[in-house]
């Protein structure tokens, strides 16, 4: 992965500075993300695996789409992007409902990664199919649908393969976002 800069932001979100990613990640500076779900007509989460030379979490399951908002954007620019850049769609802006912010601390110690980010989260209702979507070359490992209800329930294997911040209490706000707007 390059090692881009990135807007560092404060407690209010207010950006402060910049710094590469790398630094950003090794001192656990606060920075912004996003995650976009892709939901079917079957209210089925489409998950996607993340590649197997993935710096953090490598081979977990994870949001649809999602990434670091770079320099220079706002969350739903970034959002757009990355939509593109890991499914190969290209989504218009007013279909991404957004679901709100979070604000989320993982650690992956093994790996020395600390990512303190303030992550804005959209729904995006996918009326195709999981093999339409494209998977991105070297970072992605694929796409998976799982019943909200699952995720919910927490059940399983389904647990030891999420990406652990997607378990976090953090991320509960993002969970019941979605059941509301799906009326699970």
């Amino acid at each position: 992965m390059a090692d881009t800069y990135l807007s560092v932001v404060d407690n209010d979100d207010v950006v402060i500075g910049r710094q590469l990613r790398s630094i950003i990640h090794r001192e656990g500076l606060r920075h912004r993300e996003v995650h976009v779900w892709f939901v079917t007509k079957k209210n089925e989460l489409i998950f996607q695996r993340r590649g197997p030379h993935k710096d953090t979490y490598p081979e977990c399951l994870d949001a649809t789409a999602g990434g670091h908002v770079e320099e220079g954007q706002d969350y739903m620019k970034a959002a757009v992007a990355e939509v593109s850049e890991e499914t190969g769609m290209n989504v218009p802006r007013h279909m991404l409902t957004p679901l709100g912010k979070v604000d989320v601390l993982q650690e992956d110690a093994p790996r020395h990664v600390v990512n303190r980010v303030y992550r804005m989260v959209y729904l995006y209702r996918y009326a195709g199919e999981v093999a339409d979507l494209k998977v991105e070359q070297g970072d992605g490992g694929g796409f998976e649908l799982i019943a909200l209800t699952d995720v919910l329930a927490k059940r399983g294997a389904l647990i030891n393969q999420l990406v652990p911040g997607l378990l976090e209490p953090a991320y509960a706000p993002v969970w019941k976002s979605i059941q509301d707007v799906l009326r699970v």
